[in-house]
């Protein structure tokens, strides 16, 4: 009962023994149910031996008395830690036969006990103190684990009693808060991951447990009293999950990762906005396909926000942020729409740079304005600054994480070959695009002798071939497998995929701009639509319809062209001429100025007369050709092509709206997770559970199973107990097998699970099929006794 140092040699097989241990674990990696049957016995051998039951009676003689475990130096609470290793191994997959053996074993479940309860020495580190104590916790889950029979459950609610749990939880939280302050970086760090892992092991066994009524009894009573205390980790930090497994509903408790609250309105909102609810299925594979995004960005966001509280306070305060930022501008476009003249006009300034640098006031009394223009201004750019760079440091490293974790594991891929890492398809459209531009530039210089000016085959370059050729190189590199490759990659990933960043971009370059000609600082004003959600759905219904709306665009060009090669044959005399800048005048002489001038004066106002064309009376010879010219232009362009357009966007905004209602409904009356509907889930028989919106908000809140995919992708795959490394696996094979199907916990206790292919029956459904199946009995027993009378009949 005292204690005493080990021997060296001792320390020697202790050491043998751990490794023994290790390696017996080692053969039941990965819950190999065969390796564990083994272990047990071997049916080909002439001689068994079962190591299960031997290793279960080594744990029993180390916790033999509470003394021993007091008495305990590292060296043998390591070895005791090795034994609960290969409990777990053997014990976790399920292996039903060992649970059923180990929890027979005489002594094993009070061992348990024993270590959870224990005061170990101060001469245990508090982190191998806690070790051994969640090692402990879990032997007892893995006992029960993926159990659709209570044998065992009866076993250990006889034995264990949920007061060793709680006082277990309160030492737990107690040793915590004392510790909080005390011990820093990694020493912290472990200590805090064995609590949550120790208490989500203790809401585990509360859930698996409360099945026995013994021991749900008892456990009500502590759930009451704690209901008065404050909130604690187990109530805070620990979640459940449930998951479809083999055949049931088993609840899974983990931690909540500590960056879960990182994960912005803004990004969940925007997930909702573009995901296919359709059906439970469809919504649950978006969200775990998107749920590697989610993770960056609470990894991102939440380090960034431990190091930085600046970040961190924007971070949280950025819708505010953005609209002070916007606040700003428009007092800044205020001061200059009041005080910008233009140039040549001895009022106001036409730029700060000029007021200030250059040319100066035209009259002083416009100092105070100049001034107040150039603080603004100022204070404008260092805010778009800001943000440039807040979306710099969040979403750049996010690209970067993705763009590496895609090119690991194409490299780690069987199916995908070096070659296979680039598109040499992708420059198929791009090849036609450039000979239609050479050509187009080529025609223009042999057509226009006169003017053969760079700008055209400027903006031909920089509109249209120059953003088409990146397209298409992001498209051939599938791959980023070279630094070039890659650093191209993150740079147009990043302007492409994140307009937070790009934006700010633009609206920095306006701000710089702005100095030099006010009129670019009035283009800061359209960041309203950044800010407004309002406005974003506006954009959204215009952006949806852009392929239709584009289409109607050439259409109107085609117009135009025909109606400029015949007006120009047929009435060419009968078109306006323009004033010039040199007093002269300009007619229409070609195809083309016919089409500029159509295009310019005749479209916005559909029609030709008046605008293009002159009156004409109906004594010329041409006048019904000329009516029908002109009659036929207001309608198809004035009255069909602009009654198309308002046409589509009203049916963008009504098909917006018609999409976001459909999307509310079924946010508000469906399961996202399981598929229940409101009135299905209300009219279930027999069932008196938590309320649909219990159910909705709480059992099945969807964005748990988010931070429970995260817990699992940030755990040792070797630490999965059997339910984890099921889900994981059916998380890499994108199967959502894993996840309820129209059931839940609750309503597998209250045995009122409804089939998929009843899905929509109601309670008087249920009656009235029941009242129906009374009269087919009822009928039938007519039929049998007047079967029963002709039978008689024919006997005698």
């Amino acid at each position: 009962d005292e204690f005493v140092p080990l021997s060296a040699e001792q320390r020697g097989y202790f050491k043998n023994a751990n490794q023994t241990l290790f390696m017996l674990c080692q053969m039941c990696e990965g819950h190999n149910l065969v390796s564990q049957n083994l272990l047990r016995s071997q049916p080909l051998h002439a001689t068994k031996v079962n190591l299960v039951d031997a290793v279960c009676h080594v744990l029993v003689a180390q916790t033999d008395t509470a003394e021993m475990l007091v008495n305990m130096e590292q060296t043998e609470i390591r070895l005791v830690i090795g034994s609960l290793e290969f409990a777990i191994e053997m014990l976790q997959g399920p292996c039903h036969a060992n649970q059923e053996l180990a929890v027979r074993v005489d002594g094993f479940v009070s061992s348990l006990e024993k270590i959870v309860e224990s005061n170990f020495s101060s001469r245990v580190p508090p982190s191998m103190r806690l070790e051994i104590k969640t090692k402990a916790l879990i032997v007892i889950a893995a006992l029960i684990e993926g159990r659709n029979d209570l044998k065992v459950h009866t076993i250990l609610a006889s034995q264990l009693q949920p007061a060793m749990f709680e006082l277990f939880r309160k030492k737990l939280n107690h040793m915590l808060e004392r510790s909080a302050g005390k011990i820093y970086g990694e020493a912290w760090a472990k200590l805090e991951s064995h609590s949550l892992d120790a208490l989500s092991k203790v809401k585990t066994l509360y859930n698996d447990l409360r099945t026995v009524s013994v021991f749900n009894e008892k456990l009500v009573e502590i759930e009451l009293q704690r209901k008065k205390m404050e909130k604690d980790m187990l109530d805070s930090d620990i979640v459940d999950l449930e998951v479809q497994w083999k055949d049931r509903i088993e609840v899974a408790s983990f931690p909540v990762p500590k960056d879960s609250k990182y994960l912005t309105l803004k990004t969940k909102n925007e997930f909702l906005a573009n995901a296919d609810l359709a059906t439970s299925e469809k919504r649950m594979k978006q969200l775990i396909a998107d749920a590697p995004t989610f993770m960056a960005e609470m990894q991102q966001v939440y380090l960034l926000s431990e190091r930085y509280p600046s970040y961190g306070w924007l971070n949280q305060n950025l819708t505010m942020y953005k609209w002070f930022q916007y606040g700003l501008v428009v007092i800044l476009n205020l001061n200059i729409l009041m005080a910008s003249f233009g140039e040549g006009v001895p009022k106001g300034y036409t730029s700060i740079v000029d007021g200030i640098f250059r040319d100066g006031l035209a009259s002083p009394v416009y100092a105070p304005a100049l001034y107040t223009s150039a603080v603004l201004g100022v204070i404008n750019g260092i805010g778009y600054l800001v943000m440039m760079v807040f979306s710099t440091m969040t979403e750049v490293p996010i690209i970067v994480r993705k763009l590496d974790e895609y090119t690991l594991q194409c490299y780690e891929s069987v199916n995908l070959k070096e070659e296979d890492f680039r598109d040499p398809g992708a420059f198929t459209y791009w090849g036609v695009t450039l000979i239609m531009n050479a050509a187009f530039s080529y025609m223009h210089f042999m057509n226009f002798p006169d003017n053969r000016g760079a700008t055209l085959q400027i903006a031909v370059l920089f509109g249209i071939n120059l953003p088409w050729t990146l397209t298409c190189v992001r498209n051939y590199i599938v791959v980023p497998d070279t630094p070039a490759a890659r650093m191209f990659c993150i740079v147009y990933d990043t302007l492409v995929s994140k307009p937070f960043f790009r934006n700010q971009v633009l609206l920095l370059c306006f701000s710089i701009n702005g100095f030099f000609e006010s009129r670019y600082f009035t283009l800061m004003l359209l960041d309203v639509m950044n800010n407004s959600a309002v406005l974003a759905n506006v954009i959204r219904s215009v952006s949806d319809s852009a392929v239709c709306l584009a289409w109607v665009f050439y259409l109107f060009v085609v117009t135009v062209i025909i109606y400029a090669a015949f007006g120009l044959h047929s009435f060419r005399d009968d078109f306006m001429t323009i004033p010039t800048d040199d007093d002269g005048y300009s007619n229409c002489n070609s195809v083309i100025s016919c089409f500029f001038l159509i295009f310019y004066q005749a479209v916005p106002n559909g029609m030709l007369t008046a605008t293009v064309l002159t009156n004409v009376d109906n004594s010329r010879p041409d006048f019904l050709a000329r009516v029908l010219f002109d009659l036929s232009f207001f309608i198809w362009v004035g009255v069909l092509l602009f009654n198309i357009i308002t046409g589509l966007m009203v049916d963008g905004f009504g098909a917006l709206r018609e999409a976001d209602d459909e999307k509310a409904d079924i946010l508000e009356n469906q399961c996202f997770v399981c598929g229940f509907s409101r009135n299905t889930y209300d009219d279930l028989p027999n069932f008196k559970g938590p309320s649909f919106d219990h159910h909705k908000q709480v059992e099945h809140e969807f964005w748990k199973y988010v931070y429970f995919y995260v817990y699992l992708k940030r755990k040792s795959k070797s630490d999965f107990s059997g339910v984890e490394s099921y889900v994981w696996e059916m998380i890499a094979s994108a199967d959502t097998g894993w996840v309820p199907v129209r059931n839940s916990a609750a309503i597998q206790a209250a045995a009122a699970f409804v089939p998929e292919d009843q899905e929509g029956v109601t309670k008087e459904d249920y009656e009235r099929m029941e009242s129906e199946l009374a009269k087919v009995s009822a009928s039938n027993e007519h039929l049998a006794r007047e079967l029963a009378r002709v039978l008689e009949h024919l006997g005698e």
